[in-house]
């Protein structure tokens, strides 16, 4: 949780905690951390493909009218 604080550039990252825990805003910051690894490993290990659906539209009707 500090990370995350430190990584955001906060000054007084004891004071932030402190309000943050006192606000009950903590599970708003640990979902978002959450988010964030998420994000982070899907860009990381995602395979992306690419698909232009109306050059297979085309070749489908290509194909099912005998060209």
């Amino acid at each position: 949780m500090r990370a995350e604080f430190e990584r955001a550039g906060v000054d007084d990252v004891d004071a932030s905690v402190a309000e943050f825990t006192k606000s009950g805003q903590m599970p708003a910051i640990r979902e978002s951390i959450r988010r964030t690894k998420a994000v982070r490993w899907l860009s990381e290990n995602a395979t992306v493909t690419e698909v232009d659906e109306i050059a297979e539209a085309r070749a489908k009707k290509d194909e099912e009218s005998g060209e």
